[in-house]
């Protein structure tokens, strides 16, 4: 487990889980969240700066297994950030770096799929 890890403290954090009624951006993976689909939104204070943020499911699924592998919670923006500072410290060959390392790729295709629908 990655063990050098800081976290800006917020001032203010909220969850909560909507169901799409427009076409969002996923702010983790920059993927699509289509209409119909279920996100979790984002806010919080840090640095006296609000920021409101969207993570579509699959982000939210892996977002919590990092969570629960490091003890602490990372916005959706700074998710990317943080998997590859995790691979770098753990080791890519490692079974940690292994599996951020598939995220992140994931991450990458969600991104893709939805540039190339727009395209």
């Amino acid at each position: 487990m990655c063990s050098n890890f800081t976290n800006d403290s917020c001032s203010a954090w909220s969850e909560t889980v909507y169901r799409a009624r427009k076409l969002h951006v996923c702010s983790c993976c920059g993927g699509a969240i289509d209409r119909g689909q279920f996100y979790t939104r984002i806010f919080f204070v840090s640095r006296e700066s609000a920021t409101a943020e969207r993570e579509c499911g699959d982000c939210t699924t892996m977002i919590a297994a990092f969570q629960a592998a490091h003890g602490m919670r990372w916005s959706p923006g700074a998710m990317s950030e943080a998997l590859v500072e995790c691979i770098d410290e753990e080791g890519a060959d490692s079974e940690a770096g292994r599996r951020w390392e598939a995220e992140l790729q994931a991450m990458a295709a969600r991104r893709y799929a939805r540039k190339a629908r727009t395209a």
